[in-house]
């Protein structure tokens, strides 16, 4: 099964983060995947003082091959699902190019006059043997990463599996070597707390 995975992170000045998933996907082939993917997403996280919050994280729209697709909300607790397309309509066998796009309240913990975030880049995905995946971090103008540091699992590659670039105000990350079944690959970063209102 061919599975390739963009991900966009932009972080608004409203402390809100703007997603976007772009993923290849392919369908009916070899007896797999028939129905168009069901993903799930962590919404509870543990906040200052060890709070369970919520990001409220909501889901703007589904695209498939260029088109509107349809999609489902399932919500369970600490837990929101997308199912996408119809219950009763198998999507022609061959590769599909999903993007999916939600926003959602950013769940960083300050400490020492920094901001500090981590974030699952695999989240919804770990069921797929991923064969590239870019990540792309962006900040709001003027603000600058302090630290960050990526961490993965699961790749095929003898080295680090990912290659980094710094870009103004964001980074980039882009694996060197497929990666397995079960995969994880986070990044944690860090800015200061006073760059923007959050």
């Amino acid at each position: 099964m061919k599975f390739s995975l963009h991900v966009s992170v932009k972080i608004l000045r409203t402390g809100e983060l703007e997603i976007e998933q772009e993923f290849v996907l392919s369908l009916g082939e070899d007896g797999e995947i028939k129905r168009g993917p069901i993903l799930s997403y962590l919404t509870a996280y543990r906040g200052f003082g060890d709070l369970v919050l919520d990001h409220k994280m909501r889901v703007q729209e589904v695209w498939r091959n260029g088109k509107r697709e349809p999609f489902k909300v399932e919500d369970y607790e600490g837990m929101r699902r997308i199912v996408c397309g119809e219950k009763d309509v198998l999507p022609e066998q061959g590769e599909h190019r999903y993007v999916i796009r939600f926003v959602r309240n950013g769940d960083w913990i300050y400490r020492d006059g920094m901001a500090h975030w981590a974030y699952e880049i695999t989240e919804s995905f770990k069921s797929f043997p991923i064969g590239n995946l870019t990540f792309q971090l962006q900040l709001p103008e003027g603000v600058e990463l302090t630290h960050y540091t990526p961490a993965l699992s699961g790749s095929l590659s003898a080295d680090t599996g990912y290659e980094l670039t710094e870009t103004s105000g964001g980074l980039t990350i882009q694996t060197t070597a497929p990666l397995r079944e079960q995969s994880y690959m986070f990044v944690n970063a860090s800015w200061k707390s006073q760059s923007f209102a959050t």
